[in-house]
């Protein structure tokens, strides 16, 4: 048994944590890795640590830096009221909700609704970026289902990370 100061633990912790404890047996049990619960619902610039990209936000709040990389797509999708338009660049692909009419109902107007981080520039708050192994999902996530932060494979390698809101584009 292992006692830890209350402080330790998260109040807000996902139902899948033991109470706001993340503990991953790794290397052939001789070691056991115990964190606080990290908040996963942004990416984080490592040229600029202080550069934080979450769905949800203002596409006009981003970053100066990151937001003139971006370069618009022609590509764009409709979901309810609202088109999707798409920008991109060497290292991210960013999707923003546009109000056509109506309501705002979905209060998304104007705001990111998906990112995926095609480099190893950006990371996850544990520290996953593309490039890293299958086996870092592991060591960092457990068995991780989570339809709002995806991570795809290709080779036993992390090729991308998305970030999702509840509309996004595929592809």
């Amino acid at each position: 048994m292992i006692y830890f100061p209350l402080g330790f633990t998260g109040v807000d912790a996902p139902d899948r944590y033991a109470p706001g404890i993340n503990s991953l047996r790794y290397a052939a049990d001789k070691m056991v890795i115990i964190s606080t619960v990290q908040n996963d619902d942004c990416l984080i610039d490592s040229t600029n640590p202080e550069n934080r990209l979450a769905t949800g936000m203002a596409f006009s709040e981003l970053p100066s830096d990151i937001s003139a990389e971006l370069q618009p797509s022609d590509d764009k999708a409709y979901v309810l009221n609202y088109a999707i338009e798409n920008y991109q660049s060497n290292d991210l692909k960013i999707s923003v909700m546009r109000r056509l009419a109506g309501e705002d109902t979905e209060n998304m107007d104007g705001k990111i609704c998906n990112i995926t981080a095609c480099s190893p520039r950006f990371r996850t708050p544990r520290g996953l970026k593309t490039g890293d192994t299958e086996q870092s999902i592991t060591i960092l996530y457990g068995a991780w289902d989570n339809p709002f932060l995806v991570f795809s494979t290709e080779n036993d390698r992390v090729d991308t990370i998305e970030l999702r809101k509840n509309y996004y584009t595929a592809g």
